[in-house]
């Protein structure tokens, strides 16, 4: 019997170290969990402050983009505004450019007018200079050759000289037409 109370003792002690064992073993795997659930609940809490943090990220980041798309539309229409009042002054310029020249034209085409005007009374001038020169030549020339000559010879100079003066009236009469035409190509 002794034996087997000692074995029963023994076993009891035994039992009794698994049990003071496993007390020890749950002690630390209590401690284990509230240190688990301390981190849990530690990484909840940052979860949370994550969650709300990225709500809050995201209602910005929603705010930011509309914003983006306001701040686009805008320079758009800017971009549009200068490219129109680009085209705007692009278009000034040309018709400035185009009354420059035009009104650069037309001082010449003045110019050329009065030019014209003023050869047209130089010509004028000129030929009854030419007349009155001639005429007076030609009878100067008819009293000495009617006398020098006779009659006969007075007419033949008299006609060379006419044919003469009508090639000079006619060499200005195409200096003349060549200044209108001139004048009409502007």
């Amino acid at each position: 019997v002794n034996k087997d109370t000692e074995l029963e003792i023994q076993q009891t002690r035994e039992i009794e170290s698994k049990i003071v064992l496993c007390f020890e073993k749950e002690k630390v795997l209590l401690r284990k969990g509230d240190e688990l659930m301390n981190i849990v609940n530690s990484k909840e809490f940052k979860l949370n402050n994550l969650m709300a943090v990225f709500d809050v990220s995201k209602k910005e980041l929603d705010t930011t983009k509309e914003i983006l798309a306001l701040e686009e539309k805008s320079r758009n229409e800017i971009v549009l505004k200068i490219g129109g009042d680009r085209e705007d002054f692009i278009n000034l310029c040309r018709k400035f450019q185009w009354h420059f020249e035009t009104a650069k034209r037309a001082q010449a085409y003045k110019k050329l007018l009065l030019k014209r005007k003023y050869l047209g009374e130089r010509i004028i001038f000129l030929e009854k200079e030419m007349k009155g020169c001639c005429v007076e030549e030609e009878v100067n020339d008819w009293k000495w050759n009617s006398y020098v000559y006779g009659v006969q010879d007075v007419i033949y100079n008299s006609n060379y000289e006419g044919e003469k003066l009508l090639k000079d009236i006619d060499g200005l009469k195409t200096a003349l037409h060549d200044i209108n035409d001139f004048e009409d190509s502007f």
